[in-house]
């Protein structure tokens, strides 16, 4: 392709992807459907792919192109997630009692703070699950106005920022390919989602991991801050101090959320999403379906054997009967996250259904956790670059999980996009069938995903990995300037 044609082609991209991303943060301005914000955001993809065929120059020029549709979806309605009014509710408990964690916001103790935007919080009945720099955030956005649009300008300055960092990491192709990803894009400015400061953690990380461990390691302390998400890259730390370092300061934020609803005794967020939450997941259904089968047809009680479902059908787990009573109540009791589940008797008898995502949620982090040791062993033996292998680790630990968000891909997306893993933008346009429910949701209040869709998104994305990481076997390309 000549120098001309790739500036045509550049050019095109360029202007159409944020028209179209325009058009997508415009419908949902003046009341258009979910699906028709996901639909104009799937098509965006279309002009963004010609992004990856020219080298523009310059991430200033990326910043000022992607600040256009930015700033028009900071202004738009939020129809596809309502996480933001989670933050906002966060915020204002803080600056009013400076104490997120102590109740949940349906809490009587609360009532005299609830405000018109209260009632759009997602699960009022359990505690934040937001970490200490996630609230800190939300309270330097709340101190602007108390309104969705300062909560989203945050997270648009957000991406804007970590873009120049791409461009170190990656390149200036790589620059604009995140800056106008239409994911990125519309997860930061339209959905708010604080996720989008994971990534530039993250991103950071890597850019420090060889010759700045200790930044390193205070990059990972403040992802862990924001979402947890950087005690998986802790083992891929170089040196004892950044990772004593590091490893103090995750605990320290870890600690709060662990008593969260200490105020009127509920269930933590994090138990109830650690638990029991699921969706949008692929290896992971595979897992629980796996089990429960295993469990209905070795453990069901002959008794139960002819509930209507196949999950409600009860298994007895006797030899564990001693473990589960002494356990029973505390952090470690399985039941904990449901409370019509805790006070079941016998102890030993669970539905199939429940036990086999258990299971299942066990053997997800022992893969996690095996992936995570041969990984850190990896980089350390050259086989990966520690941006490849962390970058790697996190995309793999989300198509595992049980519960897989649009927004969770921004933890990892802007590395891999310096990384020029074509994976994770496949992945990027492919998640927004995580989307395809919240017509029904809105309308009928009935949450119905399609596991034709679901299917196809997964195994799209394990072959397009799949064939990447078979591609550059052996290569190790240090991509991530440090």
């Amino acid at each position: 392709m000549s120098f001309a044609d790739r500036s045509a082609v550049f050019l095109a991209g360029a202007i159409a992807t944020p028209l179209v991303l325009i058009v997508a943060a415009v419908l949902a301005a003046n009341g258009g459907l979910p699906s028709h914000v996901t639909i104009a955001l799937a098509c965006a993809f279309i002009p963004y792919l010609c992004l990856t065929q020219g080298t523009p120059r310059g991430w200033q020029a990326a910043v000022a192109t992607a600040l256009v549709p930015g700033l028009a979806m900071v202004f738009a309605s939020s129809l596809l997630s309502d996480d933001l009014y989670r933050y906002l509710w966060d915020a204002r408990v803080t600056r009013a009692i400076a104490d997120p964690y102590m109740f949940a916001p349906s809490s009587a103790s609360l009532e005299g703070l609830r405000d018109a935007l209260h009632a759009r919080i997602n699960n009022p009945n359990i505690p934040t699950i937001y970490p200490p720099a996630a609230q800190l955030l939300f309270l330097l956005a709340d101190l602007v106005a108390h309104a969705p649009w300062s909560m989203k300008l945050l997270m648009l300055l957000g991406h804007l920022v970590v873009i120049p960092l791409v461009q170190r990491a990656g390149g200036e192709r790589a620059a604009w390919l995140f800056a106008l990803n239409p994911l990125a894009l519309s997860e930061s400015a339209l959905g708010g989602h604080v996720d989008i400061f994971v990534g530039l953690a993250v991103v950071a990380f890597a850019l420090w991991a060889k010759r700045h461990p200790l930044r390193a390691g205070l990059a990972l302390a403040f992802a862990t801050g924001v979402k947890l998400v950087g005690l998986l890259l802790l083992p891929l730390l170089r040196t004892p101090r950044a990772i004593a370092l590091a490893l103090v300061l995750c605990v320290l934020f870890v600690l709060p959320i662990t008593s969260a609803g200490r105020g009127d005794a509920t269930i933590s967020g994090v138990d109830e999403y650690a638990r029991r939450w699921e969706g949008n997941a692929g290896a992971f259904v595979v897992a629980r379906v796996a089990f429960q089968s295993v469990l209905i047809r070795c453990c069901a009680r002959d008794e139960f054997s002819s509930a209507e479902r196949p999950g409600d059908i009860m298994v007895k787990v006797a030899p564990f009967a001693p473990v589960l009573r002494s356990v029973r109540g505390t952090s470690l009791d399985p039941r904990r996250a449901s409370a019509s589940e805790t006070t079941r008797d016998p102890i030993d008898e669970f539905p199939a259904s429940m036990l086999a995502g258990l299971l299942a949620r066990a053997l997800v982090l022992l893969f996690i956790a095996s992936l995570t040791l041969l990984l850190a062993k990896r980089t350390r033996d050259g086989a990966f670059s520690i941006a490849h292998g962390a970058s790697l680790l996190l995309m793999s630990a989300l198509l595992v999980s049980p519960q897989i968000h649009p927004w969770y891909l921004l933890w990892f997306l802007p590395l891999a996009i310096a990384n020029r893993q074509r994976s994770a933008i496949a992945w990027s346009c492919l998640v927004l069938v995580a989307y395809a429910p919240l017509d029904g949701w809105l309308a009928q209040n009935v949450w119905e995903e399609s596991k034709a869709l679901v299917a196809a998104e997964h195994v799209v994305v394990w072959a397009v990995a799949a064939w990447e990481l078979l591609r550059t076997q052996g290569s190790n390309p240090e991509l991530v300037r440090t």
